[in-house]
């Protein structure tokens, strides 16, 4: 295994149950830790002839679905493990099993996040490869591709106003690290479906950033650049003024 991730409390089979979801190459495992008794579950991520290692390295959860979201490096997909209930009257079996669903995410799909009410939650991919966010509804089977100026690799989430709205509503900054890119990307959450490039800002550092540290509390974020120095280049960008 390469590494093991918790659940919060996820509703299957009109219970609460805790999961620990252990990734690695090609597969990812499924335990029920409310009943310790009942075996594991092996979802495998590629074919048997597909001789490619797939390695997890990211996993969503949304608990109103029943679904989590794992996302793995060598591959242009994300994987969507629906829980759906098998009541069994055996206590020793399983009472669920993964539905696999494998989503187009653009090439190289590097960072996403869920947004929307938890009712109508969406998943939000950036893929450097493509220079694009993508929005996927995988209860729908759809996905809006949204075209950016800059590659992004990192999606952050934010709570803010912007230049043209005071209204403190969900929005994402979308940038790139180790130097993929000197301009970042605002992302209008609103209406993305149907507006979606006209949804995106560019701002541009004029520097490659190599690293963000996000400062919530006074709604900015901290950039460190790419630099030949000795001395690191930072800057601070304002999420509200966007400036």
């Amino acid at each position: 295994p390469n590494a093991v991730v918790f659940s919060p409390a996820m509703p299957v089979n009109g219970v609460a149950r805790t999961l620990a979801v252990v990734l690695s190459d090609n597969d990812v495992t499924v335990m029920d830790l409310n009943n310790p008794q009942r075996p594991e579950i092996t979802v495998r991520l590629t074919l048997p002839e597909d001789t490619r290692v797939i390695a997890p390295t990211q996993v969503l959860f949304d608990p109103e679905q029943s679904t989590l979201y794992v996302r793995a490096a060598q591959s242009n997909d994300v994987y969507a493990l629906r829980l759906v209930a098998t009541p069994s009257a055996d206590a020793s079996a399983n009472d669920f099993r993964p539905s696999i669903n494998q989503l187009a995410a653009g090439r190289n799909p590097s960072d996403m996040a869920l947004i929307g009410e938890a009712t109508a939650r969406k998943l939000l991919v950036v893929s450097p490869g493509s220079r694009d966010a993508r929005v996927i509804d995988a209860r729908a089977n759809t996905t809006v591709t949204v075209p950016l100026d800059a590659a992004a690799n990192r999606v952050l989430l934010y709570n803010g106003p912007s230049p043209r709205d005071p209204a403190a509503v969900p929005r994402a900054l979308l940038y790139g690290t180790s130097g993929v890119a000197s301009a970042v990307s605002f992302l209008e959450l609103t209406d993305i479906d149907a507006r979606r490039g006209q949804n995106v800002e560019t701002v541009n550092l004029n520097r490659p950033v190599r690293a963000v540290l996000p400062l919530p509390e006074r709604g900015a974020v901290m950039i460190e650049h790419e630099t030949t120095s000795a001395r690191p280049q930072i800057s601070l960008l304002d999420l509200g003024r966007r400036t």
